[in-house]
């Protein structure tokens, strides 16, 4: 496991939304975030100590819709599922504060990650 910490002028919003599918892809302990005046349009990235500068365009990247339409079912079952499960009173009621606080931070996550895949 790493963590990645990023240095940057502005903070790239798709990271932050994206916080949970990040760690999830690299497998990261964390992700921090650190202001700096290096080039406008370059971002310091450092892995476990290595340092990499990349430059970041703004492009519109077309996704493939099949796999995209895909990962959208999915969220919208996962948040379909968590809402269910959060309602019953049932469940409330004799459920640990713990698994309950777990399961709206996994609606949350669905939520953020639907959210991330619908927007154009």
């Amino acid at each position: 496991k790493f963590s990645l910490r990023i240095v940057s002028k502005n903070k790239e919003p798709w990271i932050s939304k994206g916080e949970f599918l990040v760690k999830a892809i690299f497998k990261l302990n964390k992700i921090s975030h650190e202001k700096s005046n290096i080039e406008e349009d370059d971002t310091a990235i450092v892995i476990s100590g290595t340092k990499f500068v990349m430059k970041f365009e703004k492009k519109n990247i077309s996704l493939n819709n099949k796999s995209t339409e895909k990962e959208i079912n999915f969220y919208k079952k996962e948040i379909k599922y968590f809402e269910e499960k959060l309602s019953n009173k049932n469940f409330i009621n004799k459920a640990p504060n713990n698994v309950i606080e777990e399961q709206k931070k996994k609606l949350n996550e669905a939520l953020n990650n639907l959210q991330l895949l619908t927007e154009k």
